[in-house]
């Protein structure tokens, strides 16, 4: 079934000499363990997912020295902040 609904936010801004991109959304979250997996290859949370979106997303973040932290509660919604030097 797929879901419907929900807002996604999106915000971009400058923190400490890094470009800092938050993305939130309201929708089905996840669990530690779910977060734990992301951007592992083939693992996806999505029924027609491939699991290779958060693999490049990983890898390219990783490439230019930046980090990703992700905030989530089943039920309510994820955040993930993505932070690159500048």
């Amino acid at each position: 079934m797929k879901e419907k609904g929900g807002t996604l936010l999106i915000d971009i801004f400058e923190q400490k000499q890094n470009i800092v991109f938050k993305i939130q959304d309201t929708g089905v979250g996840m669990t530690k363990e779910e977060i734990l997996r992301l951007g592992k290859l083939y693992y996806s949370t999505k029924e027609e997912g491939t699991g290779l979106g958060m693999l490049m997303v990983y890898s390219t973040v990783n490439k230019v020295k930046g980090k990703i932290e992700i905030e989530s509660e089943k039920g309510r919604g994820t955040t993930f902040l993505i932070t690159i030097p500048v």
